[in-house]
């Protein structure tokens, strides 16, 4: 499952949301809304993702970008490594399997919406991946690229 899918054009919209977080204290995160547009159907978005599910019904917990290509359209669209994906195509990726969620990335179409959070964190991809692999150790951690 070494896939790349690269990004032709994008735009992004703003939102704010609570996230609860530790200790019951907040914070707020911003979401952002990104639009990519191929230029052809197969073109490869540019990105590899780890996609955690639950061990049970083998639903999605979380998604987040664990690659961005140099010089793709997923680079220069301003998406980082460590970004959480909230939903693809409108779809809330917390509503899916792992597979469903992979299809919907996968699709041959013309343009994929995500909307992502981005932690204030340090740029160390695996700061984070282990924070959050060590909080959900019931779950499965997979890793795709597109």
């Amino acid at each position: 499952m070494r896939d790349i899918f690269v990004f032709k054009s994008c735009s992004f919209q703003y939102a704010f949301v609570k996230k609860k977080r530790g200790l019951g204290l907040k914070h707020e995160q911003m979401r952002k809304q990104i639009v990519l547009l191929r230029s052809a159907p197969s073109e490869r978005l540019g990105l590899g993702i780890a996609i955690e599910s639950d061990d049970d019904d083998n639903r999605v917990l979380s998604v987040r970008v664990e690659q961005v290509d140099p010089c793709s359209i997923a680079s220069r669209s301003g998406l980082q490594v460590g970004d959480r994906v909230w939903s693809v195509a409108g779809t809330d990726v917390h509503q899916c399997t792992r597979m469903q969620c992979l299809a919907l990335l996968q699709q041959p179409t013309m343009t994929v919406t995500l909307v992502i959070t981005r932690q204030n964190l340090s740029s160390n991809s695996r700061d984070i991946g282990n924070h959050h692999d060590s909080m959900h150790n019931e779950s499965l951690l997979s890793k795709g690229y597109y």
